[in-house]
């Protein structure tokens, strides 16, 4: 009974996906599955491949603490939370 009323289902969203779609386009959605997973990676010196997700995390980790830099005055910006302190740090930069 529920076959057949998913059969049905199924049997009429095909029949007006021209005046539906979007409503097609997300039954078909619903139907993908879609395994997200990081593939092996290659570690720096390029001797081995990552064989688990935490050695992937750690390598991916270490590309982007190459990649993305610190800014001196970051975390000093960051704590800031009053107007005062903010006018101070800019009148230290070169913001004005």
């Amino acid at each position: 009974m529920i076959q057949r009323d998913q059969n049905d289902r199924t049997k009429a969203l095909i029949k007006n996906f021209k005046n539906s779609p979007k409503r097609f386009y997300g039954y078909m959605r619903k139907l993908q599955t879609v395994n997200v997973a990081v593939s092996q990676l290659t570690v720096k010196d390029g001797s081995r491949v990552t064989s688990t997700d935490e050695e992937a995390a750690q390598v991916l980790c270490d590309y982007f603490q190459q990649v993305f830099t610190r800014e001196e005055n970051e975390q000093e910006f960051n704590s800031t939370t009053n107007t005062s302190n903010i006018e101070h740090y800019l009148s230290r930069s070169n913001w004005r």
